[in-house]
């Protein structure tokens, strides 16, 4: 099934929260992912929790690539695509558009993998547009969820969903930041085979 699928149903039927140790694994699996993407100079743009799938092992597999666009060097996407929800604030703004664009719908399935709601509630598209254009998210939800402040970080205006496409953390900044949190929640569980959690 689907990210989607997953976290609909764990939100409806009781909701808790993924482990952390799942989130950051599916998070290293979707940032290594997109890496390889923007590697061949494709963006996905359209990059949503409906359009990543999960194997039987719990691993992640991005898919649906109807919308992505070969990259020619520098130049920028200015097509208008993807699911409101997840658009950047540059594609609300009907800006050009790069790689921080896919990011920032990245930090917006995170969000959804740590709280399982979406982080810019509106009724409207209008009032997701401003939302989105401002970076406001739900922080209140996020603050309630019980993972570590270390990984919610990443979520904040400093990091993903930074509106600034300039100033939103990099892919390689992303995993090296889940790497050291993986790192960290090993030595605290007393070391160990690192492959074991």
């Amino acid at each position: 099934g689907t990210l989607r699928e997953v976290i609909s149903l764990r939100s409806v039927a009781s909701p808790s929260e993924f482990p952390t140790d799942l989130v950051l694994q599916w998070l290293a699996e979707l940032g290594l992912a997109l890496r390889a993407v923007h590697a061949a100079n494709v963006l996905h743009r359209d990059l949503k929790s409906e359009n990543i799938f999960l194997t039987a092992d719990a691993h992640i597999k991005l898919g649906d690539f109807g919308l992505s666009r070969q990259m020619d060097g520098a130049a920028l996407a200015t097509t208008t695509c993807g699911t409101p929800f997840y658009m950047a604030p540059e594609q609300v703004r009907r800006d050009g558009y790069a790689q921080p664009a896919d990011v920032w719908a990245l930090g917006v399935v995170f969000y959804e993998m740590l709280t399982l709601q979406r982080p810019f509630p509106a009724s409207s598209f209008a009032e997701l547009a401003k939302r989105i254009l401002a970076g406001s998210f739900d922080s209140e939800t996020l603050s309630r969820c019980a993972h570590p402040p270390s990984l919610k970080r990443l979520v904040t205006g400093e990091a993903l969903l930074q509106p600034e496409p300039g100033g939103r953390m990099r892919l390689n900044e992303l995993l090296v930041a889940v790497h050291g949190l993986l790192q960290e929640r090993v030595a605290a569980r007393g070391g160990g085979d690192e492959s074991e959690g």
